[in-house]
């Protein structure tokens, strides 16, 4: 099986649009010292700097609309290259043998590295196509023709950006999980499958082959440990959809969603707990306001657990109850979020428990957009480790109150449409149905349901408001339905009094639907 590593560099190069990513591409790798690629023994691997730039310029002779014969274009090459920027062929096989006492030099056939530099980084590169011996227009074999894409990196067309990708992954009826990413694949989508799919390169004599279709099967125990980690399963099912070209079956979807599924069934969290010897106690502390809003949940008769940001607060007001707790030294808000700068250099100005905190809430984003560039949970993993539990766990905390604002928000006004923002008055809406609590009144309200995708007229006798998550929400009799329902303020696109009639009660108005 074959793994891939990102850096983060490396991500944000593949996000960056077509134009860019390729041009910076092309020049580190025509500027690049030789010596880079000697660790992977590629059969290219003798080729300097000038000998990628002569290459460069002989292939602007080369047509886009013929394959040409790569044995009778490497003579006139070396013709033109009186430097000898180009290797030389050596041959494939030498055997030293004595025969009758006297030393015979055997060789085999001759290989020719730019025969390889063509075939390999060029082919790759998708500044050329190749063709072998099969094809009927080929008089020698191989043979290479100048592609649009190799054209423009050449500078021959002047387009401002490169002919758009038509390589996308195919799934066979055979395989239902395997994606098959064809050569002239985006190599975004095959960084992005790599992280959740088992990737079978082929092979040809023992070797690796990026020259050739690229097999993913995706894996349902890598995608429930990214969703465990850092992934969310929307990002998951966009990535598959931008190497299909299109998005995937309704089988295959949910078939993802039930591994994703299994990454988020249960979590193992690090809490601060406040611990309390008589459950009476503990129970008078939570009847107070300022005690209770420092609590996240109760975790039984002896035990809550307590947002560690709020540790200090929770402290002096239990010292007003003449009680005394020892706050760990990296709770509260400012130091848990600031973290050991001595633990590790961080990669951004930022404190490690910021950068944690950011972590989280582009997590959490990916739930609501595609996110363009993704999490590599490894790097997630390894920020995670520079910080203490108490330090993640105010930084989670923080993140989670934002991203719930957020989720409440974009459930509510943003989904209306857009040309509907303008004329929508939230703050009057909200005063003219406190005129009405008062007064005693009914109201007529227009409201845009977001499972009705259009507005409704209805008249409502109000019972309250309430506020949840920072949204005002109308708890009223429905007239029409005959039963309280729940109105959110910010949807209400008018309101209008309506006085009840003599003998209308609340909740019974007589008025007709």
């Amino acid at each position: 099986t074959t793994s891939l590593t990102i850096t983060p560099k490396g991500w944000l190069w593949l996000a960056a649009q077509p134009a860019a990513r390729w041009q910076e591409l092309w020049q580190a790798w025509l500027t690049a010292d030789a010596e880079v690629a000697r660790p992977y023994r590629f059969s290219w691997q003798p080729f300097s700097a000038n000998a990628r730039q002569f290459v460069v310029a002989e292939l602007r002779n080369v047509p886009q609309d013929r394959f040409v014969a790569l044995p009778d274009l490497l003579p006139q090459w070396r013709l033109r290259d009186p430097i000898g920027h180009l290797p030389s062929p050596y041959p494939t096989v030498w055997v030293e043998m004595e025969e009758e006492g006297e030393e015979e030099e055997e060789t085999g056939e001759e290989f020719d590295p730019v025969v390889a530099f063509c075939l390999g980084p060029l082919f790759w590169l998708g500044v050329v196509d190749v063709a072998y011996a099969a094809d009927p227009t080929v008089t020698a074999a191989p043979a290479i023709r100048l592609t649009p894409h190799g054209a423009w990196l050449l500078g021959i067309q002047p387009w401002s950006a490169p002919p758009p990708a038509t390589g996308h992954g195919t799934i066979t009826k055979g395989a239902p999980n395997t994606i098959v990413l064809p050569v002239q694949m985006v190599p975004r989508h095959l960084a992005q499958l790599a992280q959740f799919c088992r990737w079978e390169m082929p092979t040809a004599d023992n070797h690796p082959r990026l020259d050739m279709a690229q097999q993913l099967t995706l894996d349902a125990a890598r995608i429930g440990q990214m969703v465990a980690k850092t992934t969310h399963p929307a990002q998951i099912l966009e990535q598959v959809a931008a190497a299909l070209g299109r998005p995937p079956s309704r089988r295959l979807r949910q078939r993802i969603q039930r591994w994703a599924k299994q990454g988020d069934q249960v979590r193992l969290r690090e809490l601060l707990v406040l611990e309390a010897a008589d459950a009476a106690l503990l129970d008078r502390l939570q009847g107070y306001q300022l005690v209770r809003r420092r609590i996240d949940q109760t975790l039984g008769p002896h035990h809550v657990a307590v947002n560690p940001q709020e540790a200090p607060g929770l402290a002096k007001t239990l010292e007003t109850f003449d009680l005394y707790v020892d706050v760990p030294p990296a709770a509260g808000s400012a130091a848990a979020l600031e973290g050991d700068s001595a633990v590790a250099t961080a990669d951004v100005n930022l404190p490690p428990g910021m950068q944690w905190l950011l972590f989280q809430l582009y997590r959490g984003l990916g739930e609501h957009v595609p996110l363009p560039v993704p999490l590599p949970w490894d790097r997630g993993h390894a920020l995670a480790a520079r910080l203490t539990p108490m330090q993640r766990a105010a930084a989670e905390r923080a993140a989670q109150l934002i991203l719930a604002d957020l989720h409440a928000a974009l459930d509510g006004y943003l989904r209306l449409p857009a040309w509907l923002m303008a004329h929508f008055d939230p703050t009057a809406t909200l005063a003219t149905l406190q005129q009405a609590l008062a007064d005693n009144q009914d109201v007529e309200i227009r409201y845009w349901s977001v499972s009705s995708g259009g507005p409704t007229v209805r008249l409502v006798s109000p019972h309250r408001l309430e506020d949840r998550a920072d949204t005002p929400y109308l708890i009223a009799y429905c007239h029409l339905r005959q039963a309280e329902r729940v109105f959110r303020v910010d949807r209400i696109e008018t309101v209008a009094l309506v006085p009840r009639p003599p003998g209308g009660a609340d909740g019974g108005s007589p008025h007709a639907s």
